[in-house]
């Protein structure tokens, strides 16, 4: 018997993107009929009718969805109840599951027209900077909140914070998103380690003799989509140096070009130590190498 992968793999690369094509207005019609089905078995309250506490234990233990995906249903069967022209845009593919979801708490009687007709080819992004409009938030301060790490213990590797990364915000269950939506834009939220983990008080790296707890940080400020486009970027510049693109990476690199182009002390001791090294050579007291 043929199966499908087998089919997909003979056909012709305009075959197959006719049927992915056609596969996709599938699955967008399917998703239309279930949130249908779904908002009509609510509405007969048949969840508990058959013994289930409610409408999202049965869709995560009966019909077996995962927490994320049984709620963003859920959430959408009811949208589309109440205002059926959300349905539509389903279907035919103008607004995505994630963006109806994300304008669930905001749509009413007299704005959803006016709502979804402005989030039609919207990414999940911009549609968070919508409803963004109907949560203002006051700007809050820049914080640095110390805290202590358990000093490491031989012959382990030495521990390292880890960075929260970036956080979801909206109508979704906590997810991979790195992005949390605010007022302007986003909240970035990142640790950074003060002091290398397995570092002593003193400064010297633990050898787990008399080696004291090492300090943290965890720093956290506002920043819009402006800064947010510049520290992708940034990421992607560095990743030849740093493959997993950590926020405390990128920011120790930030900060370093920063002090060696605007640190009038480090470019002091820099042009001090060029000068001596460049002695020392003259009188053949040092072999020439690379300026620190």
């Amino acid at each position: 018997m043929t199966t499908l992968w087998e089919r997909c793999s003979r056909l012709s690369d305009g075959e197959l993107i006719a049927a992915l094509k056609s596969a996709t207005a599938v699955e967008r019609r399917a998703l239309a009929s279930l949130l249908v089905h779904l908002s009509e078995f609510e509405t007969r309250e048949l969840a508990l009718h058959l013994a289930y506490p409610s409408l999202y234990i049965y869709c995560t233990q009966e019909l077996r969805y995962s927490e994320d995906a049984a709620y963003k249903r859920i959430r959408a069967a009811r949208v589309v109840r109440r205002f059926p022209a959300a349905l539509e845009l389903l279907e035919k593919g103008d607004i995505h599951l994630a963006g109806l979801v994300l304008l669930a708490p905001f749509l009413d009687e007299e704005n959803h027209r006016g709502m979804l007709g402005r989030a039609i080819g919207k990414s999940k992004r911009e549609i968070e900077v919508m409803a963004a409009e109907f949560e203002p938030r006051a700007p809050r301060p820049d914080s640095v909140r110390r805290f202590s790490t358990p000093a490491p213990q031989p012959p382990g590797p030495s521990p390292e914070l880890r960075l929260s990364g970036f956080e979801a915000r909206g109508g979704d269950p906590p997810s991979a998103d790195w992005r949390k939506n605010g007022e302007d834009g986003a909240d970035v939220r990142t640790s950074v380690a003060a002091v290398p983990s397995g570092t002593s008080a003193g400064g010297v790296p633990g050898t787990g003799q008399g080696a004291e707890a090492s300090l943290g940080a965890r720093i956290s400020f506002d920043a819009d989509d402006e800064f947010l486009a510049r520290l992708e970027r940034a990421r992607q510049v560095v990743r030849h140096k740093h493959p997993q693109g950590r926020l405390r990476d990128v920011f120790s690199e930030a900060l370093e070009a920063l002090l060696d182009n605007k640190d009038m002390d480090r470019r002091t001791r820099r042009l001090a130590a060029k000068r001596e090294r460049s002695a020392l050579k003259k009188g053949g007291r040092l072999a020439p190498g690379p300026v620190q």
